[in-house]
């Protein structure tokens, strides 16, 4: 999945008369193919692992899909399906998953959708750092430890002069 909105987002210096309310019709072609197949991929990825029990699942993907912002937002748009998909087949899983994507530059570990009804407390979102903020991240993952995955920042020497 990528970013700016799932590409809904005009592109800067390409798209000037085009808006987010209103893509192109062969964006939102492409849109609606990417679309299905990240679907159809996380319905099949955690089919997979709940018959195989897995103990967890880990799911990368470019975009930051915007939990941060309500439900039916336009700069939400694009990831409603994919965040919806996520909640439902997380909750069915009922093992850790953990989410990690880039896009927003910000380090940041939390449960975003802990707070959901019903609440997907078992949904662990890690965002990596981004230019200008330099870093990595270290993953531990120890099916011993509640959570199975713990996220670890890590500042890079550039970031630190």
């Amino acid at each position: 999945m990528v970013g700016s909105n799932n590409a809904l987002e005009p592109w800067h210096g390409i798209d000037e008369g085009h808006h987010a309310d209103q893509p192109r019709g062969d964006r939102l072609s492409v849109f609606g193919q990417r679309q299905a197949a990240n679907l159809a991929w996380l319905e099949a990825a955690l089919a997979r692992a709940a018959i195989g029990r897995a103990l967890a699942v880990v799911v990368l993907m470019h975009a930051n899909p915007r939990f941060d912002l309500q439900p039916g937002h336009p700069k939400r748009a694009g990831f409603e399906a994919v965040i919806e998909a996520l909640r439902r087949l997380t909750l069915r899983f009922g093992r850790p998953v953990l989410l990690a994507h880039g896009d927003q530059y910000v380090f940041i570990v939390d449960r975003p959708m802990a707070d959901a009804s019903p609440p997907v407390r078992n949904l662990l979102r890690v965002q990596t750092f981004g230019e200008p903020l330099a870093g990595w991240v270290r993953i531990e993952v120890d099916p011993d430890r509640p959570g199975v995955f713990h996220a670890q920042p890590r500042r890079s020497a550039r970031a630190r002069n």
